[in-house]
């Protein structure tokens, strides 16, 4: 059930009952949610993400063999649960045309809603949390001097020193990476980018854009637009994790 608040309004012109009813969540139900998506509940719409309470069984994969059977066996125990506990709550967002995204690895579902459909949400017993969602920036890289550049600790765990002594330091391997795109031109890459001779660039079977339009579950704009023919970074990540693995 939801409770209502009761605001009253003393006029110059006489004395009136006004009621502004607001919808408050009651204890049971704001218990469910997320101190940031309440504060921001009668400001309009907000971008939420909705956990759900079941979660997979998959206690049996220890008894599995073989890493392909084990991630079959995961994959399709997650989706399996995500199917069938979203199904009410799909159906009702549906039902109001409402866009949304469904996670089968949380369980749960991404969603912009105002406050009367997230009071609405929380009366579904299969939620267990509304949390607010958002865009989690990653801060800049900063540049090391060379000279203070050292060999990491977990390159070193992994004995990487005495496999490069023997001659293999990843020359003829080609890798690839799917993020936020790449810089190709920073200078710690261009000379590794496959698309480039050293003289000029060629993109083909080099660089794939799979970004053609907006996402509306994303925060609006993309700065490197969409389709692109070269590769573009609308975001430091996808360069920082290239120059990782680089």
């Amino acid at each position: 059930m939801i409770k209502y608040k009761f605001h009253f309004l003393l006029t110059v012109s006489g004395l009136f009952l006004v009621f502004l009813l607001k919808a408050q969540p009651n204890l049971s139900l704001s218990s469910k949610l997320d101190p940031k998506v309440e504060q921001k509940l009668w400001g309009g719409k907000q971008d939420i993400f909705i956990i759900l309470k079941s979660k997979a069984d998959i206690s049996n994969v220890k008894k599995i063999r073989g890493k392909e059977n084990k991630t079959k066996f995961v994959y399709e125990r997650l989706m399996a649960t995500a199917n069938t506990e979203q199904k009410t709550i799909a159906a009702f967002l549906h039902k109001k045309n409402v866009p949304h995204r469904p996670f089968y690895i949380v369980n749960g579902i991404a969603l912009r809603a105002d406050a009367e459909l997230i009071l609405q949400l929380l009366e579904f017993s299969e939620v267990k949390t509304i949390m607010a969602d958002g865009l989690f920036m990653m801060p800049e890289v900063k540049e090391e001097k060379q000279e203070e550049r050292t060999v990491e600790w977990g390159i070193n765990r992994i004995n990487a020193r005495q496999v490069w002594a023997q001659g293999f330091t990843g020359q003829g391997v080609t890798i690839g990476g799917q993020d936020t795109g790449y810089e190709w031109t920073h200078d710690q890459l261009q000379n590794k980018y496959r698309g480039w001779n050293g003289t000029s660039a060629n993109h083909d079977y080099n660089w794939h854009d799979a970004i053609h339009v907006e996402n509306p579950m994303t925060t609006p704009g993309n700065p490197c637009g969409y389709s692109l023919s070269a590769p573009c970074d609308d975001h430091n990540h996808g360069t920082h994790t290239m120059r990782t693995m680089v």
